[in-house]
């Protein structure tokens, strides 16, 4: 594929994720924008890593829980997928859309 037709795939696939943030944030949709930030890096030649979602920005999220009584300890159960807090993942994806808007595509350089 050529960079620029890479560059504009990865554009719009950038702004449908954008446009249809899920309300959960799972490794699914971290890995889709990884995959969004891979076709930028191989258009542009940049290294562009720094916008990846770090693995510590990564948590089980809590199922169910039961308080201690009497008799009975208290027990947290943790979902077997990680998400993402949506609010970080939301300000990494405005300033991916920020760069790279006002990136030029390789054919205007």
């Amino acid at each position: 594929m050529d960079r620029d037709r890479e560059w504009y795939l990865a554009m719009a696939k950038l702004e449908a994720l954008a446009a249809n943030i899920p309300s959960r944030i799972s490794q699914q949709h971290v890995d889709e924008f990884h995959e969004i930030l891979a076709m930028f890096a191989n258009a542009t030649g940049e290294d562009i890593s720094v916008f990846h979602v770090p693995d510590d920005k990564m948590q089980k999220q809590v199922v169910s829980f039961r308080p201690a009584g009497r008799r009975l300890p208290g027990s947290v159960q943790y979902s077997d997928q990680k998400y993402c807090d949506d609010n970080f993942f939301q300000r990494r994806l405005h300033e991916v859309k920020v760069y790279f808007t006002n990136f030029q595509p390789p054919h205007k350089r």
